[in-house]
């Protein structure tokens, strides 16, 4: 099954079917990521804040990471996902159309920008050149529903193939992922989120059509720029602020 707009965006196998859940009210993001080499082993992610990890997705079966870590970085938190299937596999490189090899997640009770996502090798440290593009999408400030990507880094960074989803209740953290084939078949193309590019430091806001307050989001969409080390498909969830005036 595909989901296409001018592209092709996701080759989704929907595997299982899930259901929403309204356990969490949190931010969350899931990710599905291909690397671009060189061969890598681990992946870690700083995001901005000190506050607690709620969630964590650490992968799909004959691809998790056994090892979850959160380490202070100053304001910051490097979040660190190491030791695959158990036996430290490694993570080749992979066809840039092909299937993600990797899915992560985490889940925070206030939205957090991601600062920086990269490559680590064996011993956990940093694979010199190997970072991953990244933002964060969250509601947006407007009165009118909508979402707010901030580039959090010192690069553009290119958003393409932009869709949406809109619920009552909020979706599990494991669940938001191509596999989901509810979610899968309610998504919407986002007008205007074809193909965007954010400046560093920069921000970019777009309307969501048809989001009332108290809607919970799925957004998905691609992430990519120039040096990148990945094929990265978000998956990120927030919800649309309970003041927001529907249009």
């Amino acid at each position: 099954m595909r989901v296409q707009g001018p592209k092709c965006v996701l080759t989704l196998s929907c595997a299982f079917f899930l259901v929403a859940a309204s356990a969490s009210a949190d931010y969350c993001i899931n990710k599905d990521l291909i690397n671009l080499g060189p061969t890598a082993y681990d992946i870690a992610a700083l995001i901005s804040g000190n506050q607690p990890i709620s969630f964590h997705y650490d992968g799909w079966a004959g691809g998790t990471f056994s090892s979850f870590t959160v380490t202070p970085a100053g304001t910051d938190e490097l979040l660190h996902w190491q030791n695959l299937n158990g036996t430290n596999d490694p993570i080749p490189t992979g066809d840039p159309f092909g299937a993600p090899q990797i899915h992560i997640g985490w889940c925070t009770v206030n939205p957090n920008d991601l600062l920086n996502m990269y490559w680590t090798d064996a011993a956990g440290i940093e694979i010199p050149g190997s970072t991953v593009y990244q933002v964060s999408g969250h509601a947006s400030g407007s009165p009118t529903p909508g979402v707010q990507w901030d580039n959090a880094t010192n690069h553009p960074i290119t958003v393409t193939h932009t869709f949406y989803s809109l619920s009552r209740t909020p979706w599990k953290l494991g669940a938001l992922n191509r596999a989901n084939k509810v979610l899968v078949q309610n998504l919407r193309q986002l007008p205007n989120g074809e193909n965007r590019v954010i400046a560093a430091k920069g921000s970019l806001e777009l309307p969501l059509p048809g989001a009332r307050p108290g809607d919970w989001v799925v957004l998905v969409h691609n992430v990519t720029g120039s040096g990148t080390r990945a094929v990265v498909t978000d998956f990120v969830q927030f919800q649309v602020p309970a003041g927001s005036t529907a249009p």
